[in-house]
């Protein structure tokens, strides 16, 4: 039964934007942004949008608003959406 939810979904489309409010919380200063094999356009996404959403973090979102926005962007990326098969923060993924 577990193994259904994997159903339609790739690795290769995971996500962790939920998990930089904490790890900034927690004094973390670096990323790592994963997909050394996939297309110069999606990394070129990947470290645009971090980069715009640690500038939330600087700027004093606070926790709720934050992950919502995260979401947000994870969405507008993957057709899947947020789900905890592909979420590197799983805990924080929209049931």
């Amino acid at each position: 039964a577990a193994q259904q939810g994997w159903a339609g979904l790739s690795r290769a489309d995971a996500c962790g934007l939920c998990g930089l409010w904490d790890l900034a919380r927690l004094g973390g200063d670096a990323a790592k942004i994963v997909g050394r094999g996939t297309p110069l356009e999606r990394k070129a996404w990947a470290v645009r949008t971090v980069g715009e959403l640690l500038g939330l973090i600087d700027a004093g979102i606070g926790h709720e608003a934050f992950l919502a926005e995260a979401r947000e962007r994870s969405r507008g990326r993957f057709a899947h959406g947020c789900s905890p098969y592909l979420c590197y923060c799983p805990e924080l993924a929209e049931a």
